[in-house]
């Protein structure tokens, strides 16, 4: 059975077709050079001939396998096409694509994306010499697979509010609340804190939220420390 992540991946990807009116996505692989093909499909191991997987702006997506791997892709229900030679490989991609004009690949003009261009140039010359106009892929990766959900934005933004939320919490619930910004935290020297900020377009935070209550039952504090 086809799962749901695969689904979205190709539904979001017809969309953003249509839209630029690109005919199909041709995704294709030989032995791990384009991780994006199985990014969209899921992993499968032990393929070692060339395969393709073929989105069209419209319709169903198919494979494009050889007979030694014929038993890998059977998982995923789309209907396969197995070829013994190049010879054979080349005609079944000329009938797949001959209503195609415009197709989208791995590929990127001058290397300008380095993390899109995974597609080696004789490929990209063998599809040409098929009559179609390659273009780059990486509008429709980063449409059907990068953008974020109502789940991913949630997550993003509380986050973000941390440190507001706590201090909210703090004059609510009657504790102190410090907070330091960046310039506060360089000032002492945070390295550990500052360094995985490095990976993320937030500027850093730290809360201290303190509780001392006028007759504590304990002799010496207890701290809770988490990130």
């Amino acid at each position: 059975m086809i799962n749901s992540t695969i689904n979205k991946t190709i539904e979001e990807a017809q969309t953003m077709m249509k839209d630029q009116k690109i005919d199909g996505w041709l995704l294709y692989d030989y032995r791990g050079m384009n991780p994006i093909l199985w990014d969209t499909i899921g992993h499968i191991s032990h393929v070692t001939r060339p395969c393709w997987f073929w989105i069209p702006q419209q319709g169903s997506p198919e494979i494009i396998s050889s007979y030694v791997d014929q038993n890998r892709f059977e998982h995923l229900e789309f209907h396969t096409n197995f070829w013994v030679s190049r010879h054979e490989m080349i005609d079944i991609l000329k009938k797949i694509l001959k209503n195609s004009k415009k197709l989208a690949m791995e590929y990127s003009p001058l290397v300008s994306l380095p993390r899109i261009s995974k597609v080696d140039a004789g490929t990209i010359e063998l599809i040409k010499s098929l009559g179609v106009e390659v273009i780059s892929s990486a509008d429709i990766v980063q449409f059907s697979t990068q953008r974020w959900d109502e789940k991913d934005l949630n997550s993003h933004l509380k986050a973000a509010d941390l440190a507001n939320s706590a201090k909210k919490s703090g004059k609510k619930n009657g504790f102190k609340t410090t907070i330091y910004n960046k310039k506060k935290i360089t000032s002492l020297k945070m390295g550990g804190l500052l360094a995985v900020n490095k990976g993320s377009l937030d500027e850093p935070t730290f809360t201290i939220m303190e509780w001392k209550p006028k007759k504590p039952k304990n002799k010496k504090p207890i701290i809770l420390i988490g990130k």
